[in-house]
């Protein structure tokens, strides 16, 4: 149940950093540099494709300070009954939003 918790918080500083009223979102990322920050999204299970949801969405406003560069999640397993290979529900939602499929790394080892 932590994790969850966990993961929950971590949603919500992201959305807090999302949005245009973060008063120290300026500190964090100058307004004179007009060139967007690269971000390396890194997650696999569905609570993690809620947060690239986010990630995606903010970073694709006018004003946005950065750009989702590149997914790494877990390679394909099996699942449900056919036990047929599925991509991780990050790699699937970000291929639903038309993230490019050479973007999204599935390493099987994390190092």
């Amino acid at each position: 149940m932590h994790h969850l918790s966990s993961s929950s918080l971590m949603l919500r500083r992201l959305c807090c950093l999302a949005t245009p009223s973060f008063s120290s979102s300026a500190a964090v990322f100058p307004p004179s540099s007009k060139k967007k920050k690269k971000l390396v999204f890194l997650g696999s299970p569905s609570v993690s494709a809620s947060v690239l949801e986010t990630l995606l969405d903010a970073s694709s406003a006018s004003t946005s300070l950065f750009e989702v560069a590149a997914i790494v999640t877990q390679p394909p397993s099996g699942r449900d009954r056919g036990r047929k290979v599925l991509p991780s529900p990050v790699a699937q939602h970000a291929l639903d939003r038309g993230f490019p499929e050479d973007l999204i790394f599935t390493p099987v080892k994390a190092s």
